[in-house]
């Protein structure tokens, strides 16, 4: 259901009621409220202008609201300065109450009122019941137009949720039972070896875990309601009967209450991944408000599709579905041959040594109990406070595990599956002073590689490192099946961009950024963002721009051309700006 909410004085005038109209009709409006109109109301015209059924106002005439034909309101309380309605529709599960004020503007009006919210104008408050049963719902700020207060647009659109996966639940360990379940799954036959026996162990007992939550385990709100009454009881029987067995059963009912409580807290900060609380400082209301915060900025409300605006949640899928087929099902293409001189980063024979030694079961060990209990589950679901709770009789298959990959075998397709997520981000512009007029600041984003080409450019950057021949077909494998190891790996492959963009400015002094000290300043190289500092010469930015088509030729990775952003100083010419944004097809950020 879309509501709209807009404070609009000129509601008499013909501009102001066609917008109003385009707005009902482009956003599928089934609630309007006007306020503070400024004229007396038309029921009959206005209701017929805009599009709906019904016009309820206030006492004072200062807030209309207007309803479309299949949502019904009772007016629980009508006010001067607001009007409180129970709205009830065939789309909403539950009843909702909507409030909507226009506060005086004298002193003596709004001082009981508005004390608290005089200077959050353009507002819009909901409470917690609302937000349980509208988990989705947001507020968007239109433009303002005709007026000096903006259009509030209340949506809250209908997502369906998939299948959920397998997540292992902290909470699990504090049962009891677990780890005599889990060591019983554990131990049973398995005719596989080293890390297919590991990934197949891993998976049988993820399908028995599920069983056991659901059967065993229970629901915890429903446990924690039952135990609640156990309480309850047992404080009645020790009124009645103060004996010593009494009193010891309140104890023992008191101490399961706590515990139970106490994994419920476990269980809402692991979904809020919060892990900045220390243990003392653990309230469940505090994850409970977290996540459902999260879940409200996790969902993508809008894509934009080839200058098309995507809102609907199913065509938001199917974007991103067809985008990473393309992606990931594309022809290969032939790519150039890397020019490797002045390539510097080679690998010792003691790195090496170092790099492919066996490693022994108490260095495994230190390296799982490392990972914080908190972290998030991999692709596969597990954490690591399940392989630390259950190392004693895990261990060996993990270590046989370990031992199989260094000995070259290939890794089983379970172990380099991932999980693809459209995640929403904000367009973040970069600031920077900078005191040279005819300096500038190149923000590069590289898009992962398109296609396998793009991993024999990584084998080639390997052999130039000398890594050992036998670590490629690990590599290869990993890649081959589009494994977890990409993003760490093409780290090493980018240093093939650093050193050729350390040679381009030594070779061209005009190209060189003058930092006002001896260091010569080229880049900055993050994972998949570099930042090029460049004096602002347009041969130099044509040879920059030449290098880097060589670089996406050569090994596959595109730049990004959306995102990356050219930053100027404060005394750049706009002549010569534009010059430069022309030259590079870059955005000024």
């Amino acid at each position: 259901m879309n509501c709209l909410i807009w404070n609009i004085r000129g509601i008499r005038s013909s501009e102001s009621q066609e917008r109003l109209h385009d707005l009902v009709k482009e956003k599928c409006i089934k609630v309007l409220a006007i306020l503070e109109p400024m004229i007396a109301l038309d029921q009959y015209y206005m209701t017929h202008r805009l599009g709906f059924q019904r016009v309820l106002p206030n006492l004072s005439g200062h807030i209309w609201v207007f309803l479309a034909v299949d949502v019904k309101v009772e007016c629980v309380f009508d006010h001067t300065q607001f009007l409180h309605l129970r709205v009830s529709a065939p789309f909403l599960s539950v009843d909702v109450f909507c409030s909507f004020f226009y506060a005086k503007c004298d002193y003596i009006g709004w001082r009981d009122l508005w004390a608290s919210l005089l200077q959050h104008l353009d507002r819009v408050f909901v409470s917690v019941d609302w937000g349980d049963h509208f988990n989705s719902v947001r507020v968007e700020h239109l433009g303002r137009t005709i007026s000096d207060h903006c259009p509030l647009l209340v949506s809250a659109p209908v997502f369906t949720r998939g299948p959920s996966s397998f997540r292992f639940q902290s909470m699990w360990i504090r049962h009891p039972g677990f780890l005599q379940t889990v060591r019983l799954n554990w131990n049973m036959p398995c005719h596989l070896h080293e890390m297919p026996k590991l990934f197949a162990k891993l998976k049988s007992l993820k399908g028995h875990l599920k069983w056991w939550n659901r059967d065993v385990f229970g629901n915890i709100f429903d446990k924690i309601t039952e135990a609640e009454s156990f309480v309850r009881l047992a404080e009645a029987a020790c009124e009645a009967d103060p004996s010593e067995h009494s009193w010891t059963l309140l104890s023992r009912c008191n101490e399961d209450l706590a515990r139970i409580t106490s994994m419920e807290a476990n269980f809402w900060k692991q979904k809020a991944a919060c892990n900045w609380l220390e243990d003392g400082e653990r309230n469940t209301k505090l994850f409970h408000i977290m996540v459902k915060k999260k879940r409200v900025t996790n969902k993508i409300f809008h894509i934009w599709e080839d200058g098309t605006c995507l809102t609907s949640p199913d065509l938001i899928q199917q974007s991103g579905a067809a985008y990473f087929q393309r992606l990931l099902t594309r022809d290969p293409f032939v790519l150039d041959i890397p020019y490797f001189s002045g390539f510097s980063l080679v690998i010792s024979e003691a790195e090496k040594i170092c790099i492919a030694a066996t490693p022994t079961l108490e260095e495994v060990r230190s390296i799982v109990f490392s990972i914080p209990r908190d972290s998030v589950a991999g692709p596969d679901g597990y954490s690591s406070v399940f392989f630390q709770h259950c190392w004693d009789f895990v261990q060996q298959d993990v270590m046989d595990a370990v031992l199989d990959f260094f000995q070259g075998s290939p890794l089983p397709q379970g172990f380099t599956a991932t999980t693809i997520t459209l995640v929403p981000k904000l367009r973040v512009l970069m600031l920077g002073r900078i005191s040279i007029p005819s300096a500038c600041a190149v923000r590069l984003l590289r898009a992962g590689c398109e296609d396998g080409a793009g991993f024999h450019f990584l084998l080639q950057v390997l052999g130039q490192c000398q890594w050992y021949s036998r670590w490629f077909f690990w590599f290869y494998d990993g890649f081959g099946t589009r494994g977890s190891f990409e993003p760490l790996l093409f780290i090493i492959a980018a240093e093939y961009l650093s050193c050729g963009l350390d040679r381009l400015f030594l070779q061209n002094a005009d190209l060189r950024y003058r930092s006002g000290c001896e260091m010569m300043i080229s880049h900055l190289a993050y994972a998949d963002d570099v930042i090029i500092f460049a004096n602002g010469g347009s041969r130099g930015m044509q040879r920059l721009k030449d290098f880097l088509a060589h670089y996406e030729n050569c090994s596959g990775q595109l730049v990004n051309v959306a995102k990356t952003a050219m930053i100027f100083p404060p005394r750049c010419t706009a002549r010569r700006r534009s010059r430069l944004l022309c030259i590079t097809g870059f955005a000024e950020g």
